[in-house]
């Protein structure tokens, strides 16, 4: 059943727009549905008062829909309304926000069965017209059946009737329509509706483009009210701190996993003490999941909170199980936590020199992320399957989730880009690791210079990428294209990590200055403030530095791809 089947305002929109505004239903719980069944059973209705019907068929009905009082999804009962001098009392008006949407009027059972006449629906409406309800969907229910109405299309007809016999068969046909979410979108809806009511009769252009710029101030002036009241969600929903529980009751793999992403602090510092917790007493199992014996996957991101929990983890053991040959003295057997924790900070401050394959393994991931969202950029068609999956997360998933509250064509477009960076990286180690034999460093470096060679070839064919980059940068806080072209994002996300203990921020300062100094000139401003530095005087330095870091000494190729990004 779609949204396009019952929806009475469906047709004023295209597919596309539906998506943007309306709702994909929840399943019904296993009680709403016992609920209604029970209600379909019920046998002896010529003996129910109209209060029976409310108490015994629409309240539930109205709970099986999400309606409750004290909740966002509220309901009025007996609301009290004066037309001139008479005073009316309208059953039941369902409110979101505290703002009225439908109302709906109980009737006692009668021997028509269900089929309302003149007087009753006419009494709907009238409090459905009321300035304080304003409501188009009218209901009516006298346990045999429900019947609504859009006052605004119809009143000779309704636009749904589900007999009670078939309450739970066509409960979705009712929630398509009157559901919490569902009348919240046709309300808009119906906006657009008394638009196009109006100006299929206008005849000044100039009238209209007014109109536009009215609607836009309005719309404009409401963004702080918009602003506060998400301020009132998010307390309530509270995600990081929901993302958190997640974190600690996860599996370490899915923990694990999370470290691909750039994570705030908090996520990073709860990711550790879950790991630390569910490692006990060996750790061994984390520790060979996040650094293992061969060049495994893993970014910048990746590293430095790998660096964090190993950081953590020395504050409560003073002697590891088992640490890899490349973090040990060669052996892979146990060491002391911070021999390890030294040896991880002096190849996160030199982004691996002394160890070419995995540094092979961080210059692809930085690489072909930038590769990957260039291609993004560049690609109308890639850009539109943003917008696909947008208009997905607004049909389909909860509209009171951090999700719903920043998605965007852009921010699905990056979350496509962290899968593929990824993979790519997944697919890479994988290519290079021989089964019996060393990692295949020398095929690395070919693939990492055929990868740069294309990227060099992509960005050509625009005259000024980073003026485009600027008019469609995807708001992405990841530094994806200054990541070993303006700076060292390994070696800055480690300090960031050594800053939060002062032992280590201390040992760095004192064995560690040649490297801070270079991550200073490199780009960093966390390596400046460690240095006592003004974090604003930024002082670069020059190309073949960046090469030999970043490209294996390859000058043209480090050059080029600067110049390409705005970096001269």
């Amino acid at each position: 059943m779609t949204q396009s089947h019952l929806d009475p305002l469906s047709d004023m929109l295209d597919p596309a727009d539906l998506r943007l505004h309306s709702k994909e239903l929840e399943p019904l719980s296993a009680d709403a549905i016992a609920e209604l069944s029970r209600i379909e059973r019920l046998s002896k209705l010529d003996g129910y008062s109209e209060m029976d019907v409310r108490e015994e068929i629409i309240t539930p009905i109205l709970r099986a829909m999400g309606y409750s009082k004290e909740t966002m999804f509220s309901m009025k009962r007996e609301k009290y309304l004066r037309i001139l001098e008479k005073g009316l009392s309208a059953d039941y008006s369902v409110t979101l926000y505290e703002e009225d949407f439908w109302v709906i009027e109980a009737k006692k059972p009668s021997i028509t069965e269900g089929v309302f006449a003149y007087p009753q629906l006419w009494q709907a409406v009238q409090y459905a017209i009321h300035p304080e309800i304003n409501a188009a969907l009218v209901v009516l229910c006298d346990g045999h059946a429900i019947e609504i109405f859009d006052r605004e299309a119809s009143l000779a007809a309704p636009i749904l009737r589900v007999e009670r016999e078939n309450l739970v068969r066509d409960f979705d046909k009712i929630r398509i329509i009157l559901g919490p979410l569902q009348a919240w979108f046709f309300q808009k809806r119906r906006i657009v509706r008394l638009v196009d009511k109006v100006f299929d009769k206008e005849f000044q252009l100039g009238r209209m483009e007014e109109f536009r710029h009215l609607i836009d101030r309005r719309l404009t002036a409401k963004q702080q009210r918009i602003i506060e009241n998400q301020r009132i969600v998010s307390a309530e929903r509270n995600d990081e701190g929901a993302d958190i529980e997640r974190i600690k009751g996860a599996a370490p793999e899915g923990v694990i996993a999370g470290f691909y992403h750039a994570l705030s602090f908090r996520l990073i510092q709860a990711s550790a003490e879950s790991l630390i917790s569910s490692g006990n007493p060996t750790a061994f199992p984390i520790l060979l999941r996040l650094f293992p014996d061969k060049p495994g996957a893993s970014n910048d991101s990746f590293n430095s909170s790998a660096l964090f929990y190993l950081m953590s983890l020395e504050v409560e053991q003073d002697d590891l199980p088992w640490v890899p040959h490349w973090l040990g003295k060669g052996t892979g057997s146990g060491a002391p936590s911070a021999s390890a924790v030294r040896k991880l900070i002096r190849l996160s401050l030199t982004h691996f020199a002394e160890d070419p394959a995995r540094k092979a393994v961080l210059l692809y991931a930085n690489s072909v992320r930038r590769l990957l969202k260039a291609m993004i950029i560049l690609s109308p068609r890639l850009q539109r399957s943003g917008e696909e999956w947008h208009a997905l997360e607004r049909y389909r998933y909860n509209e009171f989730s951090f999700a719903q509250a920043v998605s965007s064509p852009d921010r699905h477009l990056l979350i496509k880009l962290d899968t593929l960076e990824i993979l790519s990286v997944v697919r890479f180690v994988l290519l290079m690791q021989s089964k019996n034999g060393p990692f295949k460093l020398e095929s690395a470096k070919l693939e990492l210079r055929q990868l740069w060679e294309r990227e060099r070839s992509l960005l050509a064919t625009v005259p000024d990428y980073p003026g485009l980059l600027r008019e469609r940068g995807l708001g992405e806080l990841h530094p994806t294209e200054a990541s070993g072209m303006r700076y060292d994002n390994l070696g800055h996300g480690a300090l960031a990590m050594i800053d939060k203990f002062p032992r280590w921020r201390a040992y760095v300062l004192q064995s560690h200055r040649p490297e801070l100094e270079t991550l200073a000139s490199l780009g960093s401003w966390q390596a400046r403030e460690y240095l006592g530095l003004d974090v604003r005087d930024v002082t670069l330095a020059d190309n073949q530095v960046f090469a030999d870091r970043f490209f294996w000494g390859d000058l043209s190729t480090a050059i080029a791809l600067r110049n390409a990004y705005g970096y001269r």
